[in-house]
């Protein structure tokens, strides 16, 4: 009897401890989760995401995770919860740049009891700002620069934009730029109002700085700002060859310094500057003849240009001259026209006439028609030689000579003069400037009485024939005699006579005076 009590106190033993393990078995086998890890990831300078992996077991209820500042949370009272649920992952926000925060995370069963828990920190660190921050105002747009700090944290920054006040926040204002580079063109703002710029530093994480660079600008209006360049040296339309030093005188109405002057040629950039004033010293003989466009084209700091284009007209031709009049080897008196053709592409500059072997020109033309008259009273009868020079506006010169004789109209003088009495003995001498020919002495000299009888005699003349001597056959006293040599009386060049010379006298019973005949006479000159 004793050994069966014995025996079913062992079969009862067993029995609930078969039991007791049933009940407790699944808490220690699915909520012991001994790979529980909690992980954190930085989002931004305010913000990170807490991230984990629930356990399978059905006895699971959730999961509660606790922060602190300045230590771990140990249990579920230690600290600040922020999360409690059954997701897998939570984003903390809210937190502040430059400081530790402490998490920890619990697994609870569905009796409340915690199985495991996850512990970490993180420094949300913010790197150091930017050396400099300034902002250059252009036309409606702002140039922003800041210089890279020293810092291994530092990965870029962030701009933010008010046109109230200064972004005190990196999510405050408009973001308008964030990324590595060492500056920023914010286009598409108004000129003429005032805007606030700060800058924050970041890091990988996009954790900003807390602290921040300002800066601001007032942008140009576009009617405020112009560029004015003209080309000094030359003008428009100007004719030129060989070197010449081409200079610009750049203005700006805003005051902003002037960044360079480019020229072109026929649309083409030959030469770039940065100096006042601007020069440059360009070799037209190695551009072809003809018409060209020469352009300078200035900048200012702002990048706004303005330019000067002119024509230019590259000439390396003489010009092409010739006498109109007179006529080459042609014989001359008094006035004397000269009268010259001259044609060149890019316009005749003047005219110089030189006479014989002078030095110095006699006459200048300017300006077509190019013609003079000269008057030949002052040169010698002889051969002349008359030198033409044309020079262009690019003083490519040519020349041309004309050969003329100065050859005066013959004039006479006559004995008897007019209106005189002489003796019924006198002859009539007719005295010439130039020798003349002496058939046509003959027949254009006439001598009749008052009765218009003409008078018969011989003519005579001298070794030069300049001298004729009419002897009339007789003369009657106290009587009227018309004498008269018409215009065709020529001189030995055929010049004849400007006028028909006509003159009376009268003999007396007495006289018979000879010599002289301007003496006794009292010649008359007639003609040039």
């Amino acid at each position: 009897m004793q050994i069966k009590k014995i025996f079913y106190f062992f079969v009862l033993t067993l029995f609930l401890l078969s039991c007791k393990k049933e009940r407790t078995l699944p808490t220690d086998e699915d909520l012991s989760a001994p790979d529980f890890k909690l992980t954190i990831s930085i989002l931004s300078s305010s913000a990170v995401e807490l991230s984990w992996q629930n356990p399978s077991s059905r006895d699971f209820q959730e999961v509660k995770i606790l922060r602190n500042s300045f230590s771990h949370p140990l249990d579920l009272k230690d600290g600040l919860l922020i999360y409690s649920g059954t997701s897998q992952q939570f984003q903390d926000q809210g937190l502040t740049a430059g400081k530790r925060y402490y998490y920890t995370a619990f697994i609870l069963n569905k009796q409340g009891i915690t199985t495991a828990k996850s512990s970490l920190n993180i420094l949300l660190t913010a790197p150091s700002l930017p050396l400099s921050f300034a902002a250059l105002k252009k036309i409606e747009a702002a140039t922003l620069y800041w210089q890279k700090p020293n810092d291994p944290n530092y990965t870029g920054v962030k701009i933010q934009r008010s046109d109230l006040k200064y972004p005190e926040k990196a999510e405050e204002g408009v973001t308008v730029y964030e990324g590595n580079a060492l500056s920023f063109h914010d286009n598409g703002l108004e000129g003429g109002k005032t805007y606030y710029y700060s800058l924050f530093s970041s890091n990988e994480q996009k954790i900003y700085s807390l602290s921040y660079q300002k800066t601001t600008c007032k942008p140009w209006r576009q009617d405020e700002v112009a560029v004015d360049v003209q080309i000094s040296s030359l003008q428009d339309n100007a004719v030129l060859k060989g070197e010449k030093i081409i200079e610009s005188v750049v203005s700006s109405s805003s005051g902003i310094a002037i960044q360079k002057v480019e020229y072109y040629l026929d649309q083409t950039l030959v030469y770039e500057t940065s100096v006042s004033p601007y020069t440059y010293h360009w070799n037209s003989d190695l551009v072809p003849q003809g018409l060209h466009t020469l352009m300078a084209k200035a900048y200012d700091a702002l990048g706004v240009s303005g330019f000067h284009a002119i024509s230019v007209r590259i000439d390396r031709s003489p010009p092409a001259i010739s006498f109109l009049s007179p006529s080459e080897e042609s014989h001359v008196s008094g006035q004397l026209l000269f009268k010259l053709s001259a044609e060149d592409a890019g316009g005749i500059k003047e005219i110089r006439l030189f006479m014989d072997q002078s030095p110095d020109n006699f006459a200048l033309l300017s300006a077509p028609p190019y013609e003079i008259t000269f008057n030949t009273d002052g040169l010698s009868e002889t051969s002349h030689t008359v030198k033409a020079i044309a020079s262009d506006f690019s003083d490519n010169t040519s020349e041309t000579l004309i050969h003329f004789t100065v050859d005066r109209m013959p004039a006479v003088a006559v004995s008897p003069a007019e209106n005189t009495t002489v003796s019924y003995k006198s002859k009539v001498i007719l005295t010439f400037t130039e020798p003349m020919n002496s058939g046509s002495i003959e027949s254009s000299f006439s001598l009749k009485d008052n009765l218009g009888n003409l008078i018969t005699g011989v003519l005579s003349f001298d070794s030069e024939k300049k001298i004729f001597t009419f002897t009339p056959s007789s003369l009657t006293a106290e009587k009227t005699y018309t004498a008269k040599i018409v215009k065709e009386a020529k001189d030995l060049n055929g010049n004849m006579l400007a006028s028909d010379k006509t003159w009376t006298f009268t003999t007396d019973s007495t006289s018979n005076i000879y010599g002289d005949p301007e003496a006794v006479f009292g010649i008359t000159r007639y003609g040039n």
